[in-house]
């Protein structure tokens, strides 16, 4: 649904609290943005250029629908990160009622697959990744204050 046809449909007295208004455009077009409703809340999805020539820099719109949903699901993974921080590791999802644990390892599973699909589209050299993966693990423990090497807890 266009942001005109969201405004027409949806007028500001009918938004739920968690329905939020559209975003204005900011670039270009006229109606760059795309809205999603579903269950009484939406959210704001870009209208990629259709061609490929049209794509930011050399980008295609494959390539760049990728890092978008790479940039999803790291944002989803932090926000869990964050409620953990606040509520712990066994507090519950008032929506879903499962654990935070849970719904932070499957962020994570989530923002793992992702990685996976980019090294097999060629986005990301999986070698690189990896070779990065274990010099973090090795050096890590230089910015960890309250971690043993070799410790789980």
């Amino acid at each position: 649904m266009r942001v005109g046809e969201f405004l027409r449909k949806f007028p500001a007295r009918l938004w739920s609290k968690k329905m939020r208004p559209p975003l204005d455009c900011v670039w270009g077009e006229p109606d760059p943005k795309e809205i999603v409703v579903s269950s009484g809340c939406c959210r704001i999805v870009p209208v990629w250029p259709q061609s490929e020539s049209q794509a930011h820099g050399d980008l295609s719109s494959a390539q760049i629908e990728r890092l978008v949903m790479l940039v999803e699901r790291c944002g989803e993974a932090s926000v869990m990160a964050g409620k953990v921080l606040r509520y712990g590791y066994g507090g519950t999802s008032p929506r879903t009622g499962l654990p935070n644990q849970v719904i932070l390892e499957r962020k994570i599973g989530s923002l793992l697959a992702m990685i996976d699909l980019m090294a097999r589209t060629d986005d990301v050299r999986l070698r690189e990744v990896r070779t990065t993966r274990d010099w973090a693990s090795e050096h890590m423990g230089k910015w960890m204050h309250h971690h043993n090497a070799g410790e789980v807890a």
